[in-house]
């Protein structure tokens, strides 16, 4: 039964990812906790575009060759982080280039953890 609904969930879990750094990007002053549990503008850009990337590659198809899926992972996630970037200039944020930066490198290394964790379950975990 859950499998069946499997790629609803992972659709679900990409959507509120991308969602979330949307609303959280473009709110004018971030909320309290965020700002407080935050060590670093730059792990936090990075860690979230790792999650966007790796949920990602759940939801691409698998007869995507692997070079396709992870050049369309690493340049769609780095043009929303330029989108939100620009958008930024006009909600009273600072855009800067070195965020999208950060965008693009938690991107690669998301979909590569995508790939690396795919081929320890399909390797270890699901045996046919």
């Amino acid at each position: 039964m859950i499998k069946h609904h499997l790629p609803i969930f992972r659709a679900i879990g990409f959507i509120s990812i991308a969602l979330t750094i949307l609303i959280l990007s473009l709110v004018p002053k971030p909320p309290e906790i965020i700002r407080e549990f935050a060590l670093s503008d730059k792990i936090m850009h990075l860690a979230a575009y790792i999650a966007l990337a790796f949920s990602m590659g759940f939801i691409l198809p698998h007869s995507f060759k692997v070079k396709t899926v992870v050049l369309f992972t690493i340049i769609s996630s780095s043009l929303f982080g330029g989108l939100i970037e620009f958008l930024q200039g006009f909600t009273g944020r600072s855009p800067e280039l070195l965020d999208l930066f950060f965008d693009t490198a938690g991107a690669e290394f998301g979909i590569f953890l995508y790939y690396a964790f795919n081929n320890i379950m399909t390797k270890y975990i699901i045996k046919e």
